[in-house]
Protein backbone atom coordinates (compact mmCIF):
# COMPACT_ATOMS: atom_id res chain seq x y z
CA UNK A 1 0.00 0.00 0.00
CA UNK A 2 2.73 2.82 0.90
CA UNK A 3 4.37 1.67 -2.46
CA UNK A 4 1.64 2.71 -4.26
CA UNK A 5 1.05 5.65 -2.68
CA UNK A 6 4.40 6.72 -3.11
CA UNK A 7 4.11 5.81 -6.89
CA UNK A 8 0.52 7.99 -6.72
CA UNK A 9 2.66 10.58 -5.34
CA UNK A 10 5.42 10.82 -7.55
CA UNK A 11 3.07 10.53 -10.69
CA UNK A 12 1.22 13.24 -9.46
CA UNK A 13 4.22 15.63 -9.21
CA UNK A 14 5.47 14.67 -12.83
CA UNK A 15 2.25 15.50 -14.02
CA UNK A 16 2.14 19.28 -12.28
CA UNK A 17 5.77 19.67 -13.82
CA UNK A 18 4.89 18.69 -17.15
CA UNK A 19 1.52 20.90 -17.32
CA UNK A 20 3.76 24.05 -16.32
CA UNK A 21 6.08 23.22 -18.56
CA UNK A 22 3.34 23.32 -21.39
CA UNK A 23 1.63 25.97 -20.42
CA UNK A 24 5.07 27.85 -19.82
CA UNK A 25 5.54 26.61 -23.65
CA UNK A 26 2.55 27.60 -24.84
CA UNK A 27 2.77 31.44 -23.85
CA UNK A 28 5.97 31.55 -24.75
CA UNK A 29 4.97 30.17 -28.27
CA UNK A 30 1.98 32.47 -28.86
CA UNK A 31 3.37 35.89 -27.27
CA UNK A 32 6.83 35.97 -29.26
CA UNK A 33 6.63 38.71 -30.31
CA UNK A 34 5.26 40.50 -27.47
CA UNK A 35 7.86 38.83 -24.89
CA UNK A 36 10.33 39.93 -27.24
CA UNK A 37 9.76 43.52 -27.52
CA UNK A 38 10.14 45.60 -23.99
CA UNK A 39 10.13 48.59 -23.25
CA UNK A 40 12.25 50.32 -19.83
CA UNK A 41 9.52 48.92 -17.26
CA UNK A 42 9.68 45.22 -18.80
CA UNK A 43 5.72 45.76 -19.46
CA UNK A 44 5.12 45.12 -23.78
CA UNK A 45 6.38 47.84 -25.24
CA UNK A 46 4.06 50.46 -26.83
CA UNK A 47 5.16 52.50 -29.48
CA UNK A 48 5.13 56.27 -28.47
CA UNK A 49 3.69 58.73 -30.71
CA UNK A 50 5.62 61.62 -31.04
CA UNK A 51 4.11 64.66 -30.49
CA UNK A 52 5.10 66.89 -33.96
CA UNK A 53 6.35 64.20 -36.41
CA UNK A 54 8.53 65.46 -38.73
CA UNK A 55 6.51 66.26 -42.41
CA UNK A 56 7.90 63.52 -44.76
CA UNK A 57 9.34 65.96 -47.35
CA UNK A 58 11.63 66.99 -44.38
CA UNK A 59 12.73 62.96 -43.39
CA UNK A 60 17.09 62.35 -44.11
CA UNK A 61 17.31 59.47 -46.17
CA UNK A 62 16.97 56.15 -44.76
CA UNK A 63 21.00 55.21 -43.34
CA UNK A 64 23.37 52.34 -42.14
CA UNK A 65 26.40 53.35 -40.55
CA UNK A 66 28.58 52.95 -37.56
CA UNK A 67 27.26 54.40 -34.16
CA UNK A 68 28.70 57.71 -32.61
CA UNK A 69 26.39 59.26 -30.12
CA UNK A 70 26.02 62.50 -31.76
CA UNK A 71 23.69 60.92 -34.50
CA UNK A 72 20.96 59.75 -32.70
CA UNK A 73 19.15 62.96 -31.94
CA UNK A 74 19.63 64.29 -36.12
CA UNK A 75 17.10 65.91 -37.40
CA UNK A 76 15.37 64.24 -39.95
CA UNK A 77 15.34 61.45 -38.58
CA UNK A 78 12.30 60.16 -36.38
CA UNK A 79 13.46 56.31 -35.77
CA UNK A 80 16.86 55.39 -34.41
CA UNK A 81 17.50 52.01 -33.88
CA UNK A 82 21.06 50.33 -31.96
CA UNK A 83 22.15 47.55 -33.60
CA UNK A 84 24.47 45.42 -31.15
CA UNK A 85 26.93 43.81 -34.09
CA UNK A 86 29.80 41.48 -33.21
CA UNK A 87 31.82 40.56 -36.55
CA UNK A 88 32.39 36.55 -35.20
CA UNK A 89 28.62 36.14 -34.92
CA UNK A 90 27.09 34.74 -37.80
CA UNK A 91 23.44 35.99 -37.16
CA UNK A 92 25.19 39.61 -37.06
CA UNK A 93 26.44 39.19 -40.23
CA UNK A 94 22.87 38.13 -41.70
CA UNK A 95 21.62 40.95 -40.13
CA UNK A 96 24.16 43.21 -41.75
CA UNK A 97 23.66 41.58 -45.22
CA UNK A 98 20.14 42.32 -44.80
CA UNK A 99 20.22 45.46 -43.82
CA UNK A 100 22.79 46.55 -46.49
CA UNK A 101 21.08 44.86 -49.52
CA UNK A 102 17.44 46.06 -48.24
CA UNK A 103 15.94 49.67 -48.67
CA UNK A 104 16.04 51.66 -45.17
CA UNK A 105 13.29 53.79 -44.97
CA UNK A 106 13.47 57.83 -45.16
CA UNK A 107 13.74 59.03 -41.82
CA UNK A 108 14.92 55.85 -40.14
CA UNK A 109 18.48 55.28 -39.17
CA UNK A 110 19.86 52.07 -38.08
CA UNK A 111 23.48 52.57 -35.72
CA UNK A 112 26.00 50.13 -36.06
CA UNK A 113 26.77 49.41 -31.94
CA UNK A 114 30.31 46.90 -31.57
CA UNK A 115 28.67 44.61 -29.30
CA UNK A 116 32.09 43.76 -27.70
CA UNK A 117 33.42 47.54 -27.05
CA UNK A 118 30.25 48.92 -25.90
CA UNK A 119 29.69 48.06 -22.66
CA UNK A 120 28.34 51.32 -21.12
CA UNK A 121 25.77 50.86 -23.77
CA UNK A 122 24.80 47.58 -23.54
CA UNK A 123 24.36 47.98 -19.69
CA UNK A 124 22.51 51.19 -20.12
CA UNK A 125 19.89 49.52 -22.69
CA UNK A 126 20.01 45.92 -21.20
CA UNK A 127 21.49 44.17 -23.99
CA UNK A 128 22.87 40.50 -22.63
CA UNK A 129 23.32 38.91 -26.80
CA UNK A 130 24.71 40.48 -29.88
CA UNK A 131 21.89 40.52 -32.48
CA UNK A 132 19.82 43.05 -30.43
CA UNK A 133 18.15 45.92 -31.87
CA UNK A 134 17.20 49.22 -29.41
CA UNK A 135 14.85 51.83 -30.68
CA UNK A 136 16.04 54.79 -29.06
CA UNK A 137 14.65 58.63 -28.99
CA UNK A 138 16.22 61.98 -29.87
CA UNK A 139 17.68 61.90 -26.01
CA UNK A 140 19.17 58.33 -26.16
CA UNK A 141 16.35 56.82 -23.96
CA UNK A 142 14.88 53.39 -24.92
CA UNK A 143 11.19 52.45 -26.42
CA UNK A 144 11.89 49.33 -27.35
CA UNK A 145 14.74 46.13 -27.41
CA UNK A 146 13.78 43.44 -29.87
CA UNK A 147 16.20 40.12 -29.48
CA UNK A 148 16.65 39.34 -33.43
CA UNK A 149 18.71 35.95 -32.49
CA UNK A 150 17.45 33.39 -34.31
CA UNK A 151 14.58 35.10 -36.14
CA UNK A 152 14.04 36.19 -39.87
CA UNK A 153 17.28 37.75 -41.26
CA UNK A 154 15.49 40.91 -43.04
CA UNK A 155 15.35 44.69 -43.00
CA UNK A 156 11.36 44.05 -42.29
CA UNK A 157 11.96 41.91 -39.49
CA UNK A 158 13.74 44.76 -37.93
CA UNK A 159 11.64 47.65 -38.93
CA UNK A 160 8.51 45.24 -37.54
CA UNK A 161 9.92 44.03 -34.47
CA UNK A 162 11.09 47.53 -32.99
CA UNK A 163 8.10 49.59 -33.69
Amino acid sequence: MKYLLWVLGICAVVGILVALVSYRLANDTADSTVSTKTATDGEPAQSAEPSAAPSPSALSAGRYQTYEPGLVDDEGYATTILFFYAGWCPECRGYDQAITAGSIPSGVQILQVTYDDAQDLRKKYGVTIQSTFVRVDASGDKQVLWNGYGRDKSLNAILENTQ
